[in-house]
């Protein structure tokens, strides 16, 4: 289990099912014509949403002169990123996460097509964004550049090397390291949500009875 949503539904297994859909790409300006479909989807035969997690901003706070296809206006970010959050506000609980601290010289080289679109300075100010709206709207942000960096924040090339394969995308350590800040942000904000606090839908098979097997079977 590489990945962060692996080792998360890994954590949450027999008590909650993790629908991940994170598009490859996908900046905000696309992410809210979804949101709506996504919702509807996961409470579809009267299932319950209990927490959204947003994670998005890397792609928007590409350069828009050097990609205008993925890069987004900040200000247009903002509006985007709170569009999505005004819908599912009402429908769950909402942790918003800030888009990760970039390797820019090395997202730039590793790739044939690729070009320095994406600098810490530019993303900066969409991570300072993100936590920005979570004050406003007074929902947890989980700040991934604390997290990866320390409480400073402050690049460091050593810890980066280690977290990325690539400057942008996570590497083995990176997704370990961001799983357990999630799990830490998600039961230090809504304890209700560790997962030794949540009963299982079904009954464990020592408590099956076979003389009643379909009453047994939910708790």
């Amino acid at each position: 289990m590489q990945g962060w949503a692996a080792a998360l539904q890994y954590y949450y297994s027999r008590k909650l099912d993790i629908v991940n859909r994170g598009h490859s790409g996908y900046n905000t300006e696309w992410s809210k014509h979804l949101i709506s479909d996504i919702l509807d989807c996961c409470e579809k035969d009267g299932s319950k949403i209990e927490l959204s997690v947003v994670f998005l901003g890397a792609n928007d706070a590409a350069n828009i002169e050097m990609n205008s296809h993925q890069g987004i206006e900040l200000e247009r970010f903002k509006q985007n990123l709170n569009e999505i959050a005004s819908k599912i506000i009402p429908r769950s609980r909402l942790l918003l996460v800030t888009p990760p601290p970039i390797d820019g010289p090395r997202w730039a080289a590793s790739g044939v097509n690729r070009r320095l679109d994406r600098t810490m300075e530019g993303t900066i100010r969409y991570r300072n964004t993100v936590l920005e709206l979570g004050q406003e709207l007074k929902v947890p942000v989980l700040d991934v550049w604390k997290a990866f960096l320390g409480p400073s924040g402050e690049f460091n090339q050593l810890k980066m090397d280690k977290l990325f394969f690539d400057g942008l995308h996570f590497d083995i350590e990176g997704n370990q390291t961001f799983y357990k800040a999630l799990v830490q942000e998600i039961t230090t904000n809504w304890p209700e949500l560790n997962t030794e606090a949540l009963v299982p839908p079904l009954a464990l098979w020592d408590a099956v009875n076979p003389k009643d097997i379909p009453n047994s079977l939910y708790q």
